[in-house]
């Protein structure tokens, strides 16, 4: 066993072993589908002295289920996002890119999200949102994170996705503009792991590989400004405004009501 990934409600669970995939009824312990195969292609390069070798690009990296456990999104080494039909066991859609390290589908089943380090810079993980209905991307892919992205979770209202690294970071990120929701967030010693939203989205739960998990509060305020304030006690001045505020306007009154 390869991967494995339970369907909401837990009525269902998907397993992968290397290139295939297979859909069972958690009820009756009998399989949904036929079994799904498609990943997977040969490799052929170099090595350090220049001779040819070839070879299977062989496994599943991640899958997901869709809220309503009809699609399952799969992510191949072999470098392509899958979606299958659950009860024919069909693929509805492959897509090409770099070689996906995670995939997540949110709540509502609007959005996928897919992590991968980009083959030209290899340092730095992207992000990549899908349209579930259309198999098709949002917008251009983003750099998130040096050294890779190894989480990702929507929150319940599919409005804020939060992304972790191999650098230790946890983000933000406001789905419908893609662009971040404050300071990275900091505090595991090492790579961030898992990540998990609370029902309500005010809390967002992180497991590290120091061995620690982390609770986190995501419940952001009413009045920016006034919350900003609060905490510096003094004039703000427009970088700092831009800084930790960069999703809002900055005010005509950066001096948090004194001029």
């Amino acid at each position: 066993m390869q991967q494995i990934a339970f369907s909401p409600g837990w009525r269902s669970v998907a397993i992968a072993e290397r290139n295939d995939i297979q859909v069972w009824d958690l009820a009756t312990g009998r399989p949904l589908s036929r079994v799904m195969t498609g990943h997977g292609e040969d490799l052929t390069g170099h090595d350090p002295d220049n001779n040819v070798i070839t070879g299977p690009i062989d496994g599943i990296a991640d899958m997901a289920f869709s809220p309503d456990g009809a699609t399952l999104a799969s992510a191949g080494v072999d470098g392509v996002l899958r979606f299958w039909d659950v009860a024919t066991g069909r693929t509805t859609k492959k897509t090409e890119e770099a070689s996906a390290d995670v995939v997540e589908i949110d709540r509502s089943g609007h959005h996928a999200v897919t992590l991968w380090l980009d083959p030209t810079d290899p340092d730095f993980g992207v992000i990549r949102l899908w349209d579930v209905a259309t198999r098709r991307p949002i917008g251009a892919p983003w750099q998130a994170h040096a050294g890779g992205a190894d989480a990702a979770a929507f929150s319940s209202d599919g409005r804020t996705l939060a992304t972790a690294g191999r650098d230790g970071e946890i983000r933000l990120w406001d789905v419908a503009t893609r662009r971040p929701i404050g300071a990275p967030i900091k505090g595991h010693q090492g790579f961030v792991t898992s990540l998990v939203f609370s029902p309500d989205g005010k809390v967002l739960a992180s497991a590290g590989d120091d061995g620690t998990v982390r609770l986190w509060s995501t419940n952001l305020p009413d009045d920016p400004q006034k919350a900003v304030c609060a905490v510096a006690g003094r004039p703000l001045t427009e970088d700092e405004w831009r800084r930790h505020l960069p999703e809002t306007a900055a005010p005509e009154d950066l001096g948090c009501g004194r001029g």
